[in-house]
């Protein structure tokens, strides 16, 4: 994991992650390598959301874009992850792979 200023804040969205999983089975950014249990939220960070007002930065969120990948297309995981959090924005669900994917939007 990079070190950066928002690493707390981080690992307080890894763990309700986790919280919401179940179990362990989230990862951040994972390297090829590592082996994927399903179902899964696999995430990492975005571009940021920045509001200026009177020339000045008046508020600033971290972005994160999650997938949800599970073998069950009637997973009940994605209504879980958009009821958590207030700012939620899931995208066009897809597959891959025989498994489904679920793209969401988080400003955490």
């Amino acid at each position: 994991m990079p070190a950066s200023n928002d690493e707390p804040r981080q690992w307080k969205l890894n763990d309700l992650l986790v919280k919401i999983m179940g179990n362990n089975h989230v990862y951040y950014e994972p390297p090829e390598d590592v082996k994927i249990e399903y179902p899964c939220i696999v995430y990492s960070m975005a571009a940021p959301s920045v509001t200026r007002a009177d020339n000045k930065v008046y508020l600033h969120m971290n972005c994160y874009q999650l997938t949800i990948i599970t073998e069950d297309p009637y997973d009940t995981l994605l209504w879980k992850v958009i009821n958590e959090f207030e700012y939620a924005t899931p995208g066009a669900r897809y597959l891959g792979d025989g498994l489904y994917h679920y793209p969401i939007t988080i400003y955490f």
